[in-house]
């Protein structure tokens, strides 16, 4: 069920739907329609009007309005940085989970009050709308116009906030953009921030997610837990800790502080999609996807995690039809041929079409598709081979994004390979395990090898 409030035809209605997607306040929505021709629509119905905005014809006044190139609705291909980059969209956003999206974007804009200069806030949040349409173009023109609000404003908290936000992206779409470069301008700016506002969330996210980036967990660590003693009830921080956990392989500390940020905020959707998310690997895949059906459908907060969890349950149940049937229910775009390949090669196609699609899958990764994605496939076709190869390979540029598939309860094989040390010694996870203690996998019985070593140091 789609929210009302939005409907297929990509239309907005009314000035919250319409201020959440520009990534503003409602009382700035009103007066950019104004005094700067945002394009909005309104029905009547007898002596009442409806708000309404087309959300293309948003995108482009929106684009449209900061000098650079023309318009154009062609995305930049994926950089070698993406994975890397992504998980800074995803932590940003304010939901860590498969596929970063406006759809997650929670209704956080910052007050106007943030500077007392109009023409700052005005870049601001000109900057920071461009910011969530997502593109190497709107990201570059998001820097440049949140560069020239703290020109102005160099006390500005929140716009240097957001243009660390904007310069930790930029990497996901330009290759032309070195990584390094991005990060160190992103730690400038998220330093900026918190010097003069150290309560601001987003930017001590950035601190983390460039650690994690670097693969420097332990310091990533520091920094949650850092904020949480400024900001202990903060939901969304705990959200994003929960999440470096079960990055790691810690899924009860996770599950623990998902527990504990539920108690807070009982009724978030994100918190609950990530409850579901976790438990949909667990014994009772079918209780999960009900949670996670009732989230989608009765709160609208349909997001690619929900989506993956849903469909990923009916795989692991043997519901391929229905896996099959939900894959048009993906907010994002998604390979349709290479995964109803794999539906088939799971329906019982014999060891010719599994090879086949195996390799159809490993080409896939080699164009793009996404590697935690890739390796889960593998798993479930029992290709551990590859899908080894395939995390070695992203073990190689020092991170994996969701490395958490090489935990799945459901596939130990990998763990008792020797290439499985070697792929967790790369990521940063042994020095991480060795201090702080071993992930949960470690209490399987027969433990995988990685596990005596690191009980012993406990």
């Amino acid at each position: 069920m789609s929210d009302p409030s939005q409907n297929q035809n990509g239309r907005l209605v009314g000035w919250k739907r319409i201020s959440n997607h520009l990534g503003c306040s409602e009382r700035t929505a009103r007066r950019w329609e104004r005094e700067e021709d945002l394009p909005v629509h309104r029905q009547q119905h007898n002596t009442q009007s409806t708000v309404y905005a087309h959300i293309g014809e948003l995108d482009d006044w929106l684009k449209s309005r900061s000098s650079g190139t023309e318009i154009t609705h062609a995305g930049a291909e994926p950089s070698f940085w993406r994975p890397l980059a992504a998980f800074m969209v995803i932590i940003a956003l304010g939901l860590v989970g498969v596929l970063g999206m406006r759809g997650l974007v929670p209704n956080n804009a910052q007050s106007s009050m943030g500077s007392a200069d109009p023409v700052a806030v005005d870049l601001y949040e000109r900057g920071r709308a461009l910011w969530l349409q997502r593109g190497e173009e709107p990201n570059t023109r998001a820097i440049k116009l949140l560069e020239e609000a703290v020109a102005r404003d160099a006390a500005y908290a929140e716009a240097w906030e957001a243009l660390a936000s904007a310069w930790r992206t930029l990497p996901t779409y330009s290759d032309a953009v070195d990584p390094q470069q991005a990060f160190n301008e992103a730690l400038y700016a998220a330093d900026q921030a918190t010097r003069l506002n150290p309560k601001l969330v987003e930017a001590r996210s950035v601190m983390a997610a460039v650690a994690h980036g670097r693969g420097d967990w332990i310091e990533a660590r520091r920094i949650y837990q850092d904020a949480l003693s400024i900001d202990p009830n903060n939901t969304t921080l705990m959200l994003w800790f929960g999440e470096h956990y079960r990055e790691l392989g810690y899924i009860e500390k996770n599950l623990e502080i998902l527990r504990e940020a539920l108690k807070l905020d009982p009724a978030s959707p994100p918190l609950q999609t990530a409850m579901g998310m976790m438990t949909h690997v667990g014994p009772d895949p079918q209780a999960a996807q009900d949670e996670l059906l009732r989230i989608w459908i009765d709160t609208g907060f349909e997001n690619p995690n929900a989506w993956y969890g849903i469909w990923h349950t009916h795989v692991r149940m043997g519901n391929y039809d229905a896996a099959e049937d939900w894959m048009a229910q993906s907010p994002l775009p998604i390979n349709e041929t290479l995964l109803k390949a794999f539906l088939d090669a799971k329906r019982g196609g014999g060891n010719a079409t599994i090879d086949q699609t195996a390799s159809d899958i490993v080409a896939a990764y080699r164009g793009g598709f996404e590697a935690w994605f890739a390796y889960s496939l593998l798993d479930h076709l029992g290709q551990t081979d590859l899908a080894l190869s395939i995390a070695e390979q992203e073990a190689a540029t020092g991170q994996f994004f969701l490395s958490v598939v090489m935990f799945d309860p459901m596939f130990p094989e990998a763990r008792f390979s020797p290439r499985f040390e070697s792929i967790l010694q790369r990521l940063g996870y042994i020095e991480y395990w060795t201090q702080y203690g071993a992930p949960d996998f470690c209490q399987d019985r027969p433990a995988p090898p990685v596990c005596a070593s690191l009980n012993a140091a406990e």
